[in-house]
């Protein structure tokens, strides 16, 4: 993915993920972004799905929240042709 489209990637997930949301120490939202060929909307729903999970186990959101998103939030997301990379 080119570096634009990868940081403005990085950049939704960013804000979506907001600021008052608690992330563990290294979360790589470059990876993400790298990893993930989502748009706005997708992202949205992966990081509120990610932000349940992590409140759900009384942490921070974690890389491990954020992979297992995609599945949970829409299955469409996961399954679509094309739309996640396995990298």
């Amino acid at each position: 993915m080119s570096g634009d489209v990868t940081n403005s990637g990085r950049a939704l997930w960013d804000r979506t993920l907001g600021t008052a949301l608690p992330r563990a120490d290294g979360l790589d939202l470059d990876f993400c972004a790298d990893r993930f060929e989502l748009a706005g909307g997708s992202i949205r729903a992966c990081a509120v799905t990610a932000a349940y999970l992590a409140a759900e186990a009384a942490r921070p959101v974690t890389k491990t929240d954020l992979l297992t998103a995609p599945g949970r939030c829409a299955p469409s997301i996961s399954s679509a042709s094309g739309r996640l990379r396995t990298r």
